[in-house]
C-alpha cells in the first residue's frame, strides 16, 4: 500500500496502519505508544485533546518534558489542584452560600440540606459532572470517585473516629443517613449491572434527593415540637419543686453550632439525648485542611461566649485592638490579597509551611477574583480597593471559565472585550458611589456574585483534575476506573479524613460519623443525578456506561454496601455504640477491598 505525496503521513511504529489526515477524528488516543514521534501524534489526533480542560498535558510530557519529568509534574500540579478545589469551596463557595441561605430567610434545617450540601459537595459533584460531561468513558472514572471516596469515608474516616474516641450514636439522623446512602449505592449499583443511565434513572436520583430533604425538614419539625413540649413540662415541674432542682450553671448535653467549613450559622441544640445535626451542615468540606479549631458549648441559656478560656483570651484580644491603629484603605487591600503571616508561619510544622506555600498563590488569585461577604462581622469584610478590582476581573474570569471569551460577537468582538467594558463600568460606579470604611447597603448582592465566581472557579479547577487524572492513566496504563477510586477519591477525602478526626478529638464523634455517611451520600444522588440528567437531556438517552475489562466498579460497589449493611447491623445490635473492634474491622475491610480491587486490575492485564 502507498500514499500520495500530497497527504501527511502521521507517524507509527509498525504494526498499525498510519492515519492520514483525515483520520486524526477518528484514531484512539492510546496509539500514541506505537507512535515515532509521540509529540506529533499527541498533538494532532483528536482523541488525544482535552475535553473539558485549558492544557493538553500529554502534549506537555511529550513536547516539552521528559516522561518520569511529567509524570512528577503532573503529581505536583494535582496537589495544587486540589488545594485550589478545598480552598474555593470553603473559603469562597461555602460564605456565599451562607449569606444567600440568610438573605432568603431559610431555616437552618432547610439550608442544611439544600445550599449547604451544595457547599460542601460542591467539589466531588463538580468532579462528576466533568468527569461525566467532558471524558469519553468518563462515567467510569466518575463512578471510580463516587465508589472510592465512599468506601474511603465509611470505613477509614469512621474506623478512626471509632479507634481515638468511644462514643454513641444519635439513632435517628444515623439510621436516616446510612439507609438513604444504601438506596443510592443500590440504585448506582443497578445502573452499572444495565450498562445505561435512562432519564427516568437520573430523575429517580434526584426524586431521592427531595423525599431525603423532606423527611429531614418534617423529621425537624416534630423533634421540635417534642422539645418544646419537653422544656414546658421542665419548667412546670421546676415551678411545683424549686428545692429539688439545682440548675444554675449547669449545661445540657449538646452539640456546639458549629461548621467546620464556615458556612454560617448550623442548626439549634438539643435536650437530653440530642438529635445529632443533619449531616450536611456538619460535613466538613472535601479536599480542605484546616487546623484544629475550638468549639463550644451553649448553656441552658443559650449563651454560647463562655468558654473555658473566655476570661483569658478577650482581654488579649481587647489590648491587641487598641495597640494596633485601624488600617488606610489601602492596607486594607494589600492585607487582603496577600494574606501571609510572617510570625503563624514560623511557628508552624513543616506540613503547614508547605501547605501555605502551595494556597498562597491560589488564596491570592480567588481573592482578586472573588467576592466574599461575612455577617458575622461589623464590616461584612467590606475592602473597597478590592471590590473595584474585583469588578473588572469577575467578568473575564466567567467568560474564560465558561469557555466563551474568545466567541466573536458580529463577528468582530470577541466576548471577553464586552466583559471587561462591564467589568470597569461596574468599577468606576463601585468606586465612585461608596465609602472605603463602611460597606454599601446592599452589600449582600456581593454574595450572590461570589456565589457565581466560586461555581465557575470550581468547574474549572474540577475539569483540571479529571484532565490531569485521564493524561496519567493513559501515561501510566491505568483504567480510568481505579483512577477515580484511588487518586480522585483520596484527594477528594482527605480533607474529611483530617477535618473529621480533628472534630472527633475535640468532643464531637457524632458530627464525624453522621458527615460519613450523610454527605457522601448526597454527592452520589446529585453528582449522578445532575450529571446523567443534564446528558440525558442534552445528548443522548439512555446514556451508557461503558463495559470495563475489569471488575473495579462491581467490587468498589460491592465493598461499599458490605460497609453500610455491617454498620446499620452491627451499631443497632451494640445499642449504636461504637468501639475499638467496630473501628479495627472497618479499617480491615478497606484494606481487603484496596488489595481485591489492585488484584482485579492486574489480573485484567
Amino acid at each position: 500500500t502507498t500514499t500520495t505525496t500530497t497527504t501527511p503521513v502521521a507517524p507509527n511504529a509498525t504494526t498499525t496502519a498510519a492515519p492520514n489526515t483525515t483520520d486524526w477524528d477518528t484514531v484512539d488516543c492510546l496509539q500514541y505508544k506505537h507512535a515515532s514521534d509521540k509529540c506529533y501524534f499527541v498533538s494532532n489526533a483528536d482523541s488525544c485533546q482535552p475535553d473539558g480542560g485549558f492544557i493538553n498535558y500529554l502534549t506537555l510530557v511529550y513536547c516539552q518534558l521528559t516522561v518520569g519529568g511529567g509524570i512528577a509534574f503532573l503529581i505536583l500540579w494535582l496537589v495544587v489542584l486540589f488545594v485550589a478545589l478545598g480552598t474555593t469551596a470553603e473559603e469562597f463557595f461555602c460564605p456565599a452560600l451562607s449569606v444567600i441561605s440568610d438573605t432568603l430567610k431559610l431555616s437552618h434545617n432547610v439550608a442544611g440540606v439544600t445550599f449547604l450540601a451544595l457547599g460542601n459537595g460542591a467539589p466531588d459533584i463538580f468532579s462528576v459532572y466533568s468527569s461525566i460531561k467532558n471524558v469519553k468513558d468518563g462515567m467510569n472514572l466518575a463512578l471510580g470517585e463516587l465508589f472510592g471516596a465512599g468506601c474511603f469515608v465509611t470505613t477509614v474516616v469512621v474506623g478512626a473516629v471509632s479507634l481515638s474516641v468511644p462514643f454513641t450514636l444519635t439513632r435517628r439522623p444515623f439510621l436516616r443517613d446510612v439507609m438513604v446512602y444504601i438506596v443510592a449505592t443500590v440504585w448506582t449499583y443497578v445502573i452499572l449491572w444495565d450498562g445505561k443511565v435512562h432519564l427516568y434513572e437520573s430523575i429517580g436520583y434526584i426524586a431521592i434527593y427531595i423525599v431525603y430533604v423532606g423527611v429531614v425538614v418534617v423529621g425537624r419539625r416534630v423533634y421540635q415540637r417534642r422539645k418544646s413540649q419537653l422544656l414546658e413540662q421542665r419548667r412546670l415541674q421546676h415551678r411545683a419543686a424549686p428545692h429539688h432542682e439545682h440548675q444554675q450553671g449547669k449545661k445540657l448535653s449538646v452539640h456546639a453550632i458549629y461548621s467546620i467549613v464556615n458556612s454560617g450559622d448550623a442548626v439549634a441544640s438539643a435536650i437530653a439525648e440530642p438529635e445529632a445535626e443533619d449531616a450536611l451542615i456538619r460535613r466538613p468540606h472535601a479536599g480542605s485542611f484546616r487546623k484544629p479549631h475550638h468549639i463550644q458549648e451553649i448553656d441552658e441559656d443559650g449563651d454560647d461566649s463562655h468558654t473555658e478560656d473566655h476570661d483569658e483570651v478577650m482581654p488579649l484580644l481587647e489590648q491587641d485592638v487598641e495597640d494596633n491603629p485601624p488600617q488606610t484603605p489601602m492596607q486594607q487591600f494589600l492585607s487582603a490579597v496577600f494574606p501571609f503571616d510572617a510570625k503563624e508561619f514560623m511557628t508552624d510544622n513543616i506540613f503547614w509551611k508547605s501547605y501555605a506555600v502551595v494556597k498562597l498563590p491560589v488564596q491570592i488569585l480567588l481573592t482578586i477574583t472573588t467576592p466574599v461577604v461575612d455577617t458575622d462581622v461589623d464590616d461584612e469584610r467590606w475592602i473597597k480597593y478590592l471590590t473595584v478590582l474585583q469588578c473588572v476581573a469577575a467578568p473575564l474570569l466567567i467568560v474564560f471559565g465558561a469557555g466563551e471569551g474568545l466567541v466573536l460577537l458580529d463577528d468582530k468582538f470577541p466576548l471577553w472585550s464586552l466583559a471587561l467594558l462591564v467589568g470597569v463600568l461596574c468599577a468606576v460606579i463601585m468606586a465612585v458611589i461608596t465609602s472605603p470604611y463602611t460597606p454599601p447597603k446592599h452589600h449582600k448582592l456581593l454574595a450572590f456574585a461570589g456565589f457565581l465566581v466560586s461555581v465557575i472557579w470550581i468547574y474549572v479547577v474540577a475539569n483540571e483534575i479529571v484532565n490531569v487524572l485521564q493524561t496519567l492513566g493513559r501515561i501510566i496504563g491505568i483504567g480510568d476506573a481505579v483512577l477515580g477510586l484511588t487518586v480522585l477519591a483520596w484527594g477528594n477525602s482527605i480533607g474529611d479524613f483530617v477535618s473529621n478526626l480533628t472534630v472527633a478529638r475535640q468532643g464531637f464523634p457524632q458530627m464525624a460519623v453522621g458527615a460519613a455517611f450523610g454527605g457522601p451520600a448526597l454527592n452520589m444522588l446529585l453528582g449522578i443525578g445532575v450529571s446523567t440528567l443534564a446528558v440525558c437531556i442534552t445528548k443522548t438517552n439512555p446514556f451508557p456506561v461503558p463495559k470495563q475489562s475489569n471488575h473495579v466498579l462491581a467490587i468498589s460497589g460491592a465493598f461499599l454496601l458490605l460497609s453500610l449493611v455491617s454498620t446499620i447491623i452491627f451499631v443497632p445490635l451494640n445499642k449504636f455504640a461504637t468501639g475499638r473492634r467496630y473501628g479495627m474491622y472497618l479499617c480491615a475491610l478497606y484494606a481487603v477491598y484496596l488489595v481485591v480491587a489492585v488484584l482485579d486490575q492486574v489480573l485484567a492485564f
